[in-house]
């Protein structure tokens, strides 16, 4: 089956979905995003308090990733307004909480605006709960409630992250989006802020029983480049791989390689990232864990304006040949 063929998911939230999206469009229209929606800070935090409908930031941002013509209107999707009563409110936002409004559905409410934006695929929210609160408790015993105060309040405390979970802990499942990962030929948990983008998906145990319950798709995890100040500091690789596991329902394989990037930055680039408490994430394999999953490393780092980024295009090369 040509790559254009296979069914292609893609589970996770945030910028790193946008960028592998950005480049998987170019090359297949069967592409599904599946998008966490615990998001509960800027504008979409304000969305979900005044009108109660799901976070809809990370939705907006790979709608707008997967947008055929990334034109004016594509652009008008990601403005913020910067004065009065709208400020730093995204106009993409806006636009879904008001198709949310004369929709039957939030799903519905999606597909409309994705039809409008002509986008090639689709995007699916993971879950139907409008109310999902992201908490984290940190080594210290400290309970964070809230998405986007977890990172923020692990560094006020200098205490990490144990673990995290969803209230309610019985979040009903998009069934659109299981569907969705039983159908699939490629399984690709992306790159992304792992407590808060990668992590929250799993969390609804229905997302990585259809996964492992998948046993004829290609699965895989894209491992982050940098670490993230509050979340992954001084992780490595193996470090990412382990906390993923420690959050699944026991039994569960929902990736069968480990791709990571081999990219060797510049001494300026790493220096300027430290600057900011984060650093290189480490492959550290050893022959013990590539009796588990099989590694893969490639030059995937390219910088774009001053911010380290996957290579997709490299990424989708790799995929196209395994």
């Amino acid at each position: 089956m040509k790559f254009k063929d296979k069914n292609i998911v893609i589970i996770g939230g945030g910028t790193g979905n946008s960028v592998l999206l950005k480049e998987f469009k170019k090359h297949t229209d069967n592409i599904t995003a599946i998008v966490t929606v615990s998001d509960d800070g800027g504008s979409t935090g304000k969305l979900r308090k005044d009108l109660g409908i799901l976070a809809v930031g990370d939705i907006r941002n790979c709608i707008t990733a997967l947008a055929e013509d990334e034109s004016t209107m594509t652009e008008l999707m990601e403005y913020r307004f910067t004065k009065g009563a709208l400020k730093k409110h995204s106009f993409g936002n806006l636009f879904l909480a008001a198709l949310n409004e004369i929709s039957e559905s939030f799903p519905k409410a999606i597909k409309d605006i994705s039809d409008v934006l002509a986008i090639k695929g689709e995007v699916v929210a993971v879950s139907k709960n409008d109310d999902i609160t992201l908490c984290a408790l940190l080594d210290n015993t400290a309970v964070v409630n809230g998405e986007s105060k977890i990172p923020k309040q692990a560094v006020k405390m200098r205490s990490k992250i144990k673990k995290v979970f969803m209230t309610p802990t019985d979040a009903k499942v998009n069934d659109y989006a299981v569907e969705k990962i039983e159908n699939a030929d490629i399984i690709i948990l992306s790159p992304g802020s792992l407590y808060t983008s990668i992590i929250p998906n799993l969390l609804i145990k229905d997302i990585p029983y259809a996964i492992d319950k998948n046993k004829k798709a290609k699965k895989y995890f894209v491992a982050n480049i940098m670490t993230q100040h509050g979340e992954t500091d001084g992780f490595d690789v193996w470090k990412h791989v382990t906390e993923i596991e420690k959050h699944i329902p026991r039994g569960c394989k929902i990736f069968d390689e480990v791709i990571y990037s081999t990219t060797v930055l510049d001494e300026s680039v790493i220096k300027r990232y430290k600057k900011k408490h984060a650093d290189v994430v480490e492959a550290n394999i050893t022959d013990e864990m590539k009796s588990l999953y099989k590694f893969t490393g490639l030059d995937l780092a390219r910088e774009i304006n001053g911010v380290m980024r996957h290579n997709s295009e490299v990424l989708v090369d790799y995929l196209k040949n395994t």
